[in-house]
């Protein structure tokens, strides 16, 4: 049996949280005895044609469209899922649609890989369907999951087209739901071929920090405003393209950060590296190439002072990526080009009155630009930010060459702290890193958790805390091959002592 791009739907049903229940018909049909469903042959419906990605469909009049991808599922989307558009009603319980894009292999797909990962995650009840939708073999999933104590049901129809795959997911909160309105739908759902289009264009991302010279026939996804990642496709090909935003890692090697990505890379199926080097615009560029049985990935890794920069470029096809599109993805990394960078603003500092604690002498009070916290630091501590994919992460530099960074707090009701510990220690591991010691302490009223880290030279003190429903986390780096001086690490402590929580 030949392989699909299994991370590819795991990453739909994982990180999109597009959940499945048990099914079985004419695309499918589900037994009910409901009365209060709307039966679907009673729905008005409109008509739907997408200009860019050259398909049509039919929808309930009421249902609308996003206006952009939602910040949930469809922001936090990473890997070779690409979201196309969506549509949602609250009319008698949740019911939305959200269309996806991928390279794919168009032939079987292993049904027993999905069911592990889909297991593994938590769905219940997964069945697998097949139909004939315009002379195309159609699989069809059915699962359910738990979700914060309701189950979510959902339906999802994955549909070949040329050497990519279009991924219709339904869900919905109705616990009665026959599914044959998305059968309905489903039906109506119909290709038209796309232009041939040749030449070069020019893109400028949304923040304008950097352009590319593209071939004419590639679009651009939409994207959440909260994500800076930008993603590339073609009706035919799927997601051909995604520029990563880039990362700020201080005295971390280039090619450090290459080892790191492809371990990630690794645990989704990608397998194979090779690893290379070129100089592309006079700047040292590191290649990594890699596939999955049916699709190749070759990475472009390159650095512009602390920043880390990665592009990846994906091509359905089982025998390597074809030189003439490796000379395309050349052709594109030569037009990459700043355009400017991000300011170094960092925190403003807060001028206002003491905040439940007295300002100790030599020390300066900032304030984050959305006004969640503030914390103390020494007067000759240097604040900037990086406004990337995550939010704004503010830094501080200090004149031993030290860094202190607190990134943007990040919301997850219901995740014990213990939890959040255990998982960032994982990550550490896997990045190289040695786990020099762990201990408590109390912030703002708060339990907070310690990670000593080790790399080389650079040591790290991770603090971890929670406040509601909001996890807190904040790094010290030093370069000292002797470990963290007793000094710094009491200073440290004092500075994340004086973090008050305001909102």
């Amino acid at each position: 049996m030949k392989k699909i791009l299994m991370h590819t739907v795991l990453m739909l049903f994982m990180v999109a949280c597009v959940f499945f229940s048990c099914s079985n018909g004419r695309l499918s049909n589900r037994a009910s005895t409901a009365e209060n469903i709307t039966p679907p042959e009673i729905y008005d419906m409109k008509h739907y044609k997408s200009d860019d990605w050259y398909f049509s469909l039919d929808i309930p009049n009421s249902w609308k469209t996003f206006p952009y991808p939602p910040a949930n599922p469809a922001s936090a989307l990473v890997g070779v899922n690409s979201l196309v558009t969506g549509f949602k009603s609250n009319d008698d319980g949740l019911n939305a649609l959200l269309i996806f894009i991928s390279p794919h292999d168009p032939e079987l797909f292993q049904r027993d890989k999905i069911q592990k990962q889909l297991a593994s995650s938590g769905c219940k009840k997964l069945a697998f369907f097949e139909t004939i939708l315009e002379s195309k073999k159609v699989l069809i999933l059915d699962f359910e999951m738990e979700i914060e104590g309701a189950t979510s049901h959902a339906h999802v129809y994955m549909i070949p087209y040329k050497s990519s795959i279009y991924i219709l997911a339904f869900y919905t909160t109705r616990q009665d739901t026959t599914f044959e309105l998305y059968d309905r739908i489903t039906e109506t759902f119909e290709f038209h071929e796309p232009p041939v289009v040749h030449g070069t264009k020019k893109y400028v991302n949304p923040d304008e920090d950097f352009s590319l010279e593209i071939p004419a026939r590639w679009k651009a996804f939409p994207h959440s405003k909260n994500s800076k990642i930008i993603c590339f496709g073609t009706p035919e090909n799927g997601t051909t393209a995604i520029v990563y935003s880039p990362s700020h890692t201080p005295g971390e090697m280039l090619e450090d950060y290459r080892t790191r990505v492809q371990k990630m890379s690794s645990k989704p199926g990608w397998k194979e590296f090779t690893n290379s080097e070129t100089v592309i615009k006079g700047r040292k560029t590191l290649l990594g190439d890699s596939n999955n049985g049916s699709v190749n990935l070759r990475y472009y890794f390159f650095e512009d002072g602390d920043y880390k920069y990665s592009v990846a470029f994906y091509a359905s096809n089982k025998d390597g990526i074809a030189s003439d599109r490796l000379e395309e993805y050349d052709r594109v990394m030569r037009s990459y080009n700043f355009r400017k960078k991000t300011e170094a603003v960092g925190m403003k500092e807060y001028t206002g009155s003491d905040i439940r604690r007295p300002l100790a002498s030599g020390m300066k009070r900032y304030i984050t630009h959305d006004g969640d916290f503030t914390v103390d630091v020494p007067g000759n501590w240097q604040p900037s930010i990086v406004d990337d994919m995550r939010g704004k992460t503010y830094l501080f530099d200090t004149p031993e060459k030290s860094l202190a960074v607190f990134h943007p707090r990040v919301y997850n009701p219901g995740l014990a702290l213990e939890n959040w510990r255990d998982n960032q220690e994982r990550r550490y591991i896997d990045s190289g890193f040695s786990i020099l010691g762990k201990s408590e302490i109390v912030i703002d009223g708060n339990k907070a958790f310690i990670i000593d880290i080790k790399k080389g030279a650079s040591n790290t003190r991770n603090f971890i805390f929670k406040e509601g429903d909001y996890i807190y986390s904040a790094l010290f780096y030093i370069n000292n091959t002797e470990g963290m001086p007793d000094d710094n690490l009491e200073e440290y402590e004092r500075v994340m002592k004086s973090i008050n929580i305001l909102k």
